[in-house]
């Protein structure tokens, strides 16, 4: 399994949003690319259903413990292998959520 961060944006913004009563942030959108990798494309399939699955079940804890929010699935991908006889399968899985980066006071 492969990760890799494909964009991190943040929205343009003169003072920022107020988070908390003494912090303002800037709103930061990203976008992970997971690609799942297996010899067969029925298992890297269920490889592919586990890692949504982790994801879906720690969305909480991204929010709380590291001001991840919004996690959702924008891609789910089944890729053929490069060359045919290769046996190597790939399902990318896209996801986007965006976090604060905190402003200096």
């Amino acid at each position: 399994m492969v990760l890799t961060l494909v964009s991190g944006v943040s929205r343009p913004s003169a003072i920022g949003n107020q988070i908390t009563p003494t912090q303002q942030a800037l709103e930061e959108h990203h976008r992970i690319q997971i690609d799942c990798y297996y010899d067969g494309q029925t298992e890297a399939g269920m490889l592919a259903g586990k890692v949504v699955q982790a994801i879906m079940d720690a969305v909480d804890t991204l929010a709380s413990t590291y001001d991840i929010h919004d996690v959702r699935k924008l891609q789910d991908m089944d890729v053929a292998p490069p060359e045919p006889t290769l046996r190597e399968c790939r399902v990318l899985l896209d996801f986007g959520f965006y976090t604060h980066r905190t402003i200096p006071s």
